[in-house]
C-alpha cells in the first residue's frame, strides 16, 4: 500500500504540518527494529512530533500489523503494545496529524 497526499496551494502551517508528517513516519519506520517493543517506534515518532510542535494532535496509533488477518489488533503500533517486533513481521503504518 503506497499514498501520498497532494497540498494544491497550502499555507505556511500546512507545509510545516506536512513535512513534521513525513520526518515522523521515517522515524516510526526507522525504530520498527527486530527486538525492539512497538510502543518504543511509536514514542519515537511522537515525541519528534512534540518536539516539533506541540500543538499537532498526535493519533492513539499509528498503525497496525498484517497477518493472518488484515488488520491485526494485537500489533497495533501504539504507546501502550509491549509487543517485541520480531523477524518477518510486517505492519502497515501512517501517520495522520
Amino acid at each position: 500500500m503506497a499514498s501520498r497526499t497532494l497540498l494544491v496551494d497550502p499555507t505556511e502551517d500546512q507545509k510545516k504540518a506536512y513535512m513534521i508528517a513525513s520526518d515522523a513516519l521515517d522515524t516510526l519506520i526507522s525504530h520498527m527494529t527486530v527486538g525492539q517493543p512497538i510502543s518504543s517506534a511509536y514514542m519515537a515518532a511522537k515525541n519528534l512530533v512534540m518536539q516539533r510542535n506541540a500543538d499537532l494532535s498526535v493519533p492513539a496509533n499509528m498503525g497496525f500489523g498484517i497477518g493472518f488477518n488484515y488488520k491485526e489488533r494485537a500489533l497495533t503500533v501504539s504507546a501502550q503494545n509491549e509487543t517485541i517486533i520480531e523477524s518477518g513481521m510486517t505492519f502497515h503504518v501512517r501517520i495522520a496529524l
